[in-house]
């Protein structure tokens, strides 16, 4: 026997209980109900129309997908992003999913035409997929078309995908493989061989590539909680388990560490870093907010994150499973969730923490997000309460009664509250309470009716269901995340409007706006941006120095803000809306040479000697650990450095040194850059804290600079390599599982 298959007792999936045409069917309705759900997304009418707010993903997501996509169409990989932050190491951040399938292939696709309506056909797209992928990991465990069906409109149209989670995009592009990882999973159960289970890995590994590290908080567990589940009631032995489960784990590594390298290498040079439980233990549902789950009107002030409402009649469902101990595996977990996601009140939130910090320090934030695992934990109750009801005719119409009285139960107690209390507080309460009643009765007592009424005629019933249930949940959740006929945020424009510095590379500093990531998407380049891992270094310069010394050692020419400069280094340069410009006139070059260097043992020390009053910006810099350098001769006049071209990952420069200098270059400092002086390698030198700087001897040279990170040709290497092996190893052992034995020949006897 190949030591890639177990043998096991029978598995516990039943496998596809409906046929491909009905699962065609049921992915096309899911298909038409996105489209309704996000239909003002595209509509024809500018008065209907909807946008996107100024939000996360205005100023976070969308700058640097635009980016990646010019520079791919410019036959460059976006790896160092020179528009923020004086150069930022772009491929790094995981919110820019530089290695993300669908984004790449959406970024190669646009373009130039890169726009925010391309993330607006993202975001349908993995809506779709996340109902899809529900659908079909039910139907494999053996579930009906309408209960699949209806667990796919649950989550897909749930609270936490359809509330903030759009405008942290990341994070809806990663919850949809979580159904995804499922679905390959419940494949490796059923045919015990670990080509499946490596390719499982591999599907799990795009929460990764997605990048929300934090999502595989919530996505890891349910994932190996129910393989592991799974695979026990399937009479796997405890060996072969732990070896399928490490398989699993090392493809996921494996698959994703193209983009989890750079990103651990960049979390620990960044502020994030410093991330502790003081700053990670806030947030989380109150215990009055778990209301909700009924209606979200039932809740003072949600968290802006997400809501717990997946459904009047989910919930319902959810409940009748339970009681029928069906799903209490799912049960169990949403428990478990719905605990996590209080926060602080709980102590599961300093294990979470104390388990991030043995992988990505600094990305615990906002527990509220762990509510994924509680409407995906309802939505499959729901699936397994409709197939229960599906599966017991009898008790069609005894539970169509039962929820009626239910029903009317509740409608009396709203009453008789909104009549009874006086006026005040409690009045309030009690009518919230009231109007969330009204809602709940009537989805309930539709469902309840359509039970009762459809009695033999179960196929109707349960497409009556599926029915209210989207009715439901596309009423109350859509538009949550978008806004219609918004005014247009005008702050590029303002941007976009200030004067061109004279040097043909030159920085814009732009104060007092929210937008910060401009650059990204007007070609400028800025000194601040929106990417949450800001390096140690850089975040020091800025903070320990002035605006003036700041914009002298970063190629500040132009400062765009909608405040007032007295300072008679800032030359008015004109005005547009609300947005003044000046010229600030001491603004040096971006690469330039120096006559001092000054020793700095360390980065405190070159804080202080960059901060000092007397320090020479002009014909100084620091550097930590300096060479020695005779510094007796005076600069000359046909001394200096011009950048003569510059791409995305490339700078080239032309210096002219009567002696031998430093070059100091106004670009942010990163492990990856290389550096040649007439094709000779040149040692690049940490220079004024965050900068970069290198030694030219004395004459006329050219001066090369290429970003050629180690971690990114270590990670896609590794990457490529596992997703290529991966399914090519599982093509071949299905082949051969597929083709019929030899046959044996009886030769005549000699």
């Amino acid at each position: 026997m190949p030591s890639s298959t177990l043998t096991v007792a029978p598995t516990a999936s039943p496998g596809a209980s409906f046929s491909r045409r009905a699962a065609l069917f049921a992915l096309a309705l899911l298909a038409a109900l996105t489209y309704l759900f996000l239909w003002r997304l595209w509509a024809a009418a500018p008065e209907d129309r909807a946008t996107f707010p100024t939000s996360d993903l205005t100023e976070v997501f969308y700058p640097p997908r635009r980016f990646a996509a010019h520079t791919l169409r410019a036959g460059e990989l976006p790896l160092w992003n020179p528009h923020v932050y004086a150069g930022y190491p772009q491929f790094a951040d995981p919110q820019a999913a530089t290695f993300y399938p669908p984004q790449l292939a959406l970024a190669l696709l646009a373009g130039d035409a890169f726009s925010l309506n391309t993330l607006a056909v993202s975001a349908a797209l993995h809506f779709w997929l996340a109902g899809a992928l529900t659908l079909l990991f039910l139907r494999r465990r053996g579930l009906g078309l309408w209960p699949a069906l209806l667990g796919a409109v649950a989550f897909e149209f749930g609270g936490y995908l359809t509330g903030f989670v759009p405008l942290q995009f990341s994070e809806l592009e990663a919850a949809v493989w979580l159904p995804g990882a499922l679905l390959a999973l419940s494949y490796a159960v059923a045919a015990p061989r670990l080509p499946r289970t490596l390719c499982a890995g591999l599907i799990f590994s795009l929460v990764f590539l997605a990048g929300r590290p934090q999502s595989y908080l919530s996505i890891a567990p349910i994932c190996l909680a129910w393989f592991g589940f799974t695979a026990w009631r399937a009479g796997w032995p405890r060996r072969a388990l732990a070896a399928h489960l490490l398989a699993f784990g090392a493809a996921a590594l494996a698959g994703a560490v193209a983009q989890w390298l750079p990103t651990l290498q960049l979390t620990r040079l960044s502020t994030r870093a410093a991330v502790l439980y003081t700053h990670v233990a806030h947030g989380g549902f109150q215990v009055d907010d778990l209301a909700a789950l009924l209606n979200p009107g039932l809740a003072d002030a949600l968290p802006v994150f997400v809501t717990l409402y997946s459904g009047v009649l989910t919930l319902a469902l959810a409940a009748l499973a339970v009681r029928r101990r069906r799903g209490l595996f799912w049960a169990a977990l949403a428990g478990l969730f719905l605990l996590a996601a209080l926060g602080q009140r709980v102590v599961t939130l300093d294990a979470l923490y104390l388990l991030q910090r043995l992988s990505f320090p600094g990305y615990l934030r906002d527990v509220e997000r762990l509510a994924l695992g509680v409407n995906f934990c309802l939505a499959v109750l729901a699936a397994l309460g409709l197939e229960q009801l599906r599966r017991a005719p009898a008790g069609w119409a005894r539970a169509g009664r039962a929820a009626l009285l239910g029903v009317l139960a509740v409608t009396v107690a709203a009453v008789a509250l909104r009549l009874l209390l006086p006026p005040g507080p409690a009045a309030e309460t009690a009518t919230r309470f009231y109007r969330a009643a009204w809602w709940v009765t009537l989805f309930a007592g539709l469902g309840a009716l359509a039970v009762w009424l459809a009695g033999a005629r179960r196929g109707l019933a349960q497409a009556a269901l599926v029915g209210l249930v989207a009715l439901d949940l596309l009423s109350l959740n859509q538009g949550r995340f978008y806004e219609i006929n918004a005014p247009a945020d005008q702050q590029l424009t303002y941007l976009a409007a200030a004067p061109v510095g004279r040097d043909p590379f030159y920085r814009l500093a732009a104060d007092q706006l929210s937008g910060q990531d401009f650059g990204s998407v007007l070609g400028l380049d800025g000194v601040w941006g929106m990417p949450p891992l800001t390096l140690k270094r850089y975040a020091r310069l800025i903070e320990q120095l002035d605006q003036y010394r700041r914009n002298i050692l970063l190629n500040v020419e132009v400062v765009a803000t909608t405040g007032e400069y007295h300072d008679p280094a800032y030359a008015p340069a004109g005005e547009n809306g609300p947005f003044r410009y000046y010229r600030f006139v001491p603004a040096h070059q971006r690469a330039y040479l120096v006559q001092h260097v000054r020793a700095a043992r360390d980065d405190d020390e070159a804080a202080a000697l960059l901060a000092a009053p007397n320090f020479d910006h002009w014909n100084t810099a620091v550097v930590v650990g300096a060479p020695a350098l005779d510094d007796r001769l005076p600069l000359g006049r046909d001394e200096g450095a011009q950048i003569t071209s510059r791409t995305a990952n490339t700078l080239r420069l032309s210096v002219q040194a009567a002696a031998p200098r430093l070059l100091v270059i106004a670009n942010a400092a990163y492990p990856g850059w290389r550096a040649w002086v007439d094709d000779q390698p040149a040692d690049l030198l940490p220079t004024n804290l965050a900068l970069q700087g290198l030694l030219v001897p004395a004459g006329a040279h050219t001066v090369m600079l290429r970003f050629q990170p180690l971690t990114f040709y270590l990670g896609a290497s590794a990457s490529l390599l596992a997703w290529l092996s991966g399914w090519l190893w599982l093509a071949l052992a299905e082949r051969a599982r597929r083709s019929p034995p030899p046959s044996t020949v009886a030769l005549p006897a000699a």
